[in-house]
């Protein structure tokens, strides 16, 4: 096996922005690419190598072991996608596994963004001050919900954790990347009037009143050559890495995704050399070790933390 890199999927949005212009090689419109996915409705082709062309899918039909660890499903993978956001998206909710394989034969949905770029004053929504579901519906048939939910500003760098059952809505002129759980299912509760179906008995069954998203808070670890901000540690692991110098990720048995968000790095491995530049990402398969990341910039480190 060897460093997989893959062709981003683009998705076109009405609220979609140019930021992602400066990074990715994007038509006018599309506001998501996933990087890394293996979900059905988003599976990503290896664009480097003996596999080229293959589906994640496809792959890990045939090397399930190997690529994901012993016990680990396709399932169980981390989806990586960039959203660039020109106007707020809807604002919307996410079910908890239990909810997505009962009703949507789908995982659910806990995510969290980093912050690549944001205009001054920029925010997005996360949990709510109204304290009971009946609240909610009044105040989406007044057309006013935005009203009671939390703003949270941000800036470059933040990362922001969206539990399962959240009320969110990621903000106008903020561009993410997206770090969560494989999955797809997104249930609408108010669209700020632009006519796309809604979903409120879907969301009111799934969403958990008291959830607030938040800001999380760094957890620095200062190595000679790097600093590591451990940040979350849901079903996922996420780190952000500052590397100076160099970083050596390997870690026994387990698979891992690495996404550039800003600098170049070259990929070292059993006298080979994979280059991996802002916008990019790259997986590690499980049985993959001895590799190390040389070059100046930040990273994103994924992987699983549990089995769901």
């Amino acid at each position: 096996m060897y460093p997989l890199k893959f062709e981003f999927i683009p998705i076109k949005k009405i609220w979609a922005g140019k930021k992602l212009n400066n990074i990715k090689n994007v038509d006018k419109g599309i506001g998501i690419t996933w990087d890394f996915s293996a979900h059905k409705t988003a599976d990503c082709k290896i664009k480097n190598g003996k596999f080229k062309g293959e589906t994640l899918t496809e792959l890990i039909k045939n090397n399930s072991d190997d690529i994901l660890g012993k016990n680990i499903n396709q399932k169980d993978l981390v989806r990586v996608a960039y959203l660039d956001a020109d106007e707020h998206l809807s604002i919307q909710v996410h079910p908890d596994n239990n909810y997505a394989l009962k009703i949507e034969n789908d995982n659910g949905k806990t995510e969290t963004w980093y912050i690549v770029d944001a205009d001054e004053g920029a925010y997005l929504y996360a949990g709510t001050s109204l304290k009971k579901k009946s609240e909610v519906i009044k105040a989406i048939e007044d057309n006013n919900l935005e009203n009671f939910l939390n703003r949270i500003y941000v800036k470059k760098g933040d990362v922001v954790s969206i539990p399962a059952g959240t009320i969110h809505a990621l903000g106008k002129g903020i561009l993410a990347i997206e770090v969560g759980q494989n999955s797809n299912i997104t249930y609408r509760l108010y669209d700020f009037g632009r006519g796309r179906d809604l979903d409120i008995k879907k969301s009111l069954d799934v969403i958990d009143i008291k959830s607030q998203g938040v800001i999380v808070k760094n957890i620095d670890i200062e190595r000679e050559n790097y600093v590591i901000r451990k940040t979350c540690k849901e079903v996922y692991t996420m780190n952000i890495i500052d590397v100076q110098k160099y970083y050596n990720g390997n870690e026994e048995n387990k698979f891992k995704v690495y996404t550039c968000v800003n600098g170049e790095f070259n990929l070292k491995y059993k006298k080979e050399c994979e280059t991996i530049k802002n916008g990019e990402s790259i997986f590690i398969a499980a049985n993959f070790k001895n590799y190390l990341f040389e070059g100046l910039g930040t990273l994103i480190e994924s992987y699983v933390t549990t089995n769901y």
